[in-house]
């Protein structure tokens, strides 16, 4: 991939001020100025096999604004309320610039829910002396997708129960475990298995749930 200013940059929006680099899995930032962002046309698009539409967009950062800060597959960069999210970085010697392909998650992968994820506070003591497990929300409203899933069931000694119930797509990169559970819809429900971004080729990270835990709040 290369910086072609007569035909690749046809549509450049200008220069944006103040976007926002995160490294993806820290809470590492910075901020960039004289940012140009630019659309995919159809001729790249075709020419990526796929990797990339013209659905995602470029942003063009010169690298004396990003100073030691080299951008990262899977980092995200905000641009006013736009969540962008890195799928491709090269970076152009000649032109002293860094090209980030990225795409917007929440369109591209429909994500119009929002859960919370809780963790358990084991420090509270109830009335007995006892340790008593506490949730408290941990990270609160992520964007998300729910993606009910069909019946697994699961089988044990003549037994079928179901297991398996939901998918839910995270646009955050949070290190999540099977201690955490989510909350949504009026629901908890415990995690079965957390795929992260680094073990996925949607660079998404998915969590999948188990029933719903009854009786608990």
């Amino acid at each position: 991939m290369s910086v072609d200013l007569t035909s690749d940059y046809l549509s450049i929006d200008g220069l944006l001020q103040g976007l926002v680099l995160s490294r993806a899995g820290t809470i590492q930032q910075q901020k960039v100025n004289n940012v140009q962002r630019s659309t995919i046309s159809v001729r790249e698009a075709a020419r990526s096999n796929g990797v990339y539409t013209t659905r995602d967009v470029k942003l063009i950062l010169p690298q004396k604004e990003v100073n030691t800060w080299i951008p990262k597959l899977r980092d995200t960069i905000t641009v006013g309320s736009e969540q962008l999210i890195t799928i491709a970085v090269t970076l152009d010697r000649m032109s002293g610039v860094y090209v980030c392909l990225c795409r917007n998650f929440i369109i591209e992968y429909l994500l119009q829910d929002l859960v919370d994820i809780e963790v358990a506070n084991q420090s509270t003591v109830d009335t007995t002396g006892a340790a008593s497990e506490q949730w408290v929300v941990l990270y609160p409203r992520q964007i998300a997708r729910v993606q009910p899933l069909d019946q697994d069931l699961e089988i044990n000694a003549d037994t079928r129960r179901l297991t398996v119930t939901h998918e839910i797509f995270l646009l955050a990169d949070l290190p999540l475990t099977t201690a955490h559970r989510i909350r949504f819809c009026g629901g908890v429900y415990s995690i079965k298995q957390v795929k992260n971004r680094q073990t996925l080729t949607s660079l998404m990270s998915v969590v999948t749930l188990k029933e719903p835990l009854v009786g608990q709040s």
